[in-house]
């Protein structure tokens, strides 16, 4: 199914209604990434030598321009608190259906944008929407570039381009700031 991110599934899906595009998604928006039981002895090491900790809050309207969270690839939101916020904060919460965060073509949390434009962007397997599946790193980079393009449209950033790439790679290999 990862491989079918491209071509006539791409395009049957960027075609579909809700409805069809919600069951070729269920089909094949799986997590890809298997429960290891030695990822959980190195986490409880590293919370007990303190150097990975655990940290729980609330959300709430973010007050900056770009905010980048990395939650990992839960396609459960409930069980991550920063998404059960965010479905609490934009109502998705109440809605039946999907468990996941409902997303726009763009990627753009439904019910995030707030009267300035701004609005909450989110891609992975806990993402419900989009263009394609978002548990693959080709989704993840689609909907990486998907949702910078929608940032430079916005004004936030310059749009993600081969030269512009080439040319902050080249500044990060030699240690100066891109």
């Amino acid at each position: 199914p990862r491989g079918a991110f491209g071509g006539q599934l791409h395009r049957e899906l960027l075609a579909a209604d809700a409805q069809r595009r919600n069951e070729l998604k269920e089909r094949i928006n799986r997590a890809a990434t298997p429960d290891r039981r030695s990822w959980r002895r190195a986490i409880a090491v590293a919370t007990r030598e303190g150097w990975f900790q655990v940290v729980e809050g609330e959300a709430a309207p973010p007050d900056a321009d770009v905010v980048v969270d990395c939650t990992g690839f839960s396609d459960r939101p409930a069980l991550v608190p920063l998404l059960a916020d965010l479905r609490r904060w934009t109502g998705q919460e109440a809605e039946s259906g999907s468990p996941r965060v409902r997303v726009d073509d763009a990627f753009a949390v439904r019910g995030s944008a707030g009267v300035d434009g701004h609005a909450v962007f989110l891609s992975g397997s806990a993402a419900d929407g989009g263009a394609g599946p978002l548990d693959s790193f080709w989704g993840l980079t689609y909907a990486a570039l998907g949702i910078g393009d929608a940032l430079a449209a916005r004004g936030l950033c310059g749009y993600l381009r081969g030269a512009r790439s080439v040319r902050g790679w080249t500044r990060w290999v030699r240690g100066r700031a891109a």
